[in-house]
């Protein structure tokens, strides 16, 4: 089962206010990678990725795995409307997503 067949809402866009499946999704449509590489802090490229508006032609959504050369790291960044969910179904997609039960591959 993958994120946007458990829920549903990520596949639809609000038309008319009600939630239209969009026949045209495409999970790559939501999804991007950056960089952060010295003089850009990551404070800096999320203040300007967190600024931009979700496009209101598809669901609104987006998740970016940025990379922080400096600090050496990689942090994932989920952004939605907040009308894909309150703030307690968002929790339980994270859970969903980030669920480590069972998974043994996984290093600490």
């Amino acid at each position: 089962r993958t994120m946007v067949s458990v829920f549903e809402r990520l596949r639809c866009r609000i038309v008319d206010n009600r939630w239209v499946e969009a026949a045209d999704f495409k999970v790559p449509d939501h999804l991007n990678e950056i960089t952060v590489t010295p003089p850009e802090t990551l404070t800096s490229v999320l203040g300007m990725y967190a600024s931009e508006m979700l496009p209101e032609d598809r669901p609104m959504w987006h998740m970016t795995l940025v990379h922080d050369i400096l600090a050496d790291r990689d942090i994932l960044v989920f952004r939605s409307h907040h009308a894909i969910g309150d703030g307690l179904s968002l929790v339980q997609m994270m859970n969903w997503i980030f669920d480590i039960e069972n998974k043994d591959h996984i290093e600490s």
